[in-house]
């Protein structure tokens, strides 16, 4: 993956720029301080890491976070639990387990968070990995609402949308353990195409512009940053 850049740095966070020769980028589930002779020694790119446990955090120079605060939310009690847990910034960093299709429930959760660290809407979100999950579950209609509520939110979007081939390997998945299908597979019209249809309903539905493609994650999949218009 492309390094974050000072420009992108500066947009998504706010914070001071580093100095003149320097940056920060993401390598190997990595937050970490390089030169611009380090940058052209050694490509960055993300390799997802199979479990929480495996990730190691490396940040230089490690200072405080001061007026930055991250909410992580996720349906999985479990790996919400986990993540706490292991959490290196417990005043500036949250987990939360919420389904973030509940609307009622998500939103006041999401709006507490916002209202105590003084802020209207996020500056950035990520989504990584959960566009495939919530389309096979509340359908063309679900997924749409999603972008739309998620947009609505924040300032700049970085997203992961999941390929069609995705797809088809969690039904292989699912008929393998003898699961029940999910519901909504069949009457999807989003199909071959849904990256694609992901990245158009974003345009033209939520007015969001399309900042830079930023690489792949280590499955191949695009990583895309977008910004409110």
């Amino acid at each position: 993956m492309q390094d974050l850049t000072v420009s992108l740095y500066k947009h998504l966070t706010g914070q001071k720029e580093p100095e003149a020769g320097e940056t920060y980028e993401l390598q190997n589930d990595q937050c970490t301080y390089r030169t611009d002779k380090d940058l052209q020694e050694t490509p960055a790119k993300i390799e997802d890491a199979q479990t929480l446990d495996e990730m190691s955090i490396d940040i230089k120079p490690l200072k405080p976070l001061h007026d930055l605060y991250l909410l992580g939310v996720d349906l999985d009690e479990t790996l919400i639990q986990r993540a706490t847990e292991a959490n290196p910034f417990p005043n500036n960093i949250e987990f939360l387990t919420a389904d973030i299709m509940d609307i009622s429930k998500c939103d006041v959760c999401l709006d507490q968070f916002l209202s105590r660290v003084q802020k209207r809407i996020f500056d950035i979100t990520f989504c990584f990995s959960v566009t495939m999950w919530i389309h096979l579950n509340h359908g063309d209609d679900g997924l749409q609402q999603f972008l739309q509520r998620v947009v609505q939110r924040t300032q700049f979007l970085i997203i992961e949308p999941q390929p069609w081939k995705c797809y088809r390997s969690a039904m292989r998945r699912m008929r393998k353990l003898k699961c029940k299908e999910f519901t909504q597979f069949r009457t999807l019209k989003w199909k071959d195409d849904v990256e694609e249809q992901i990245d158009v309903f974003l345009r033209t539905v939520c007015h969001m512009t399309l900042v830079q493609t930023l690489g792949q994650t280590g499955w191949e999949r695009k990583v895309l940053l977008y910004k409110r218009n």
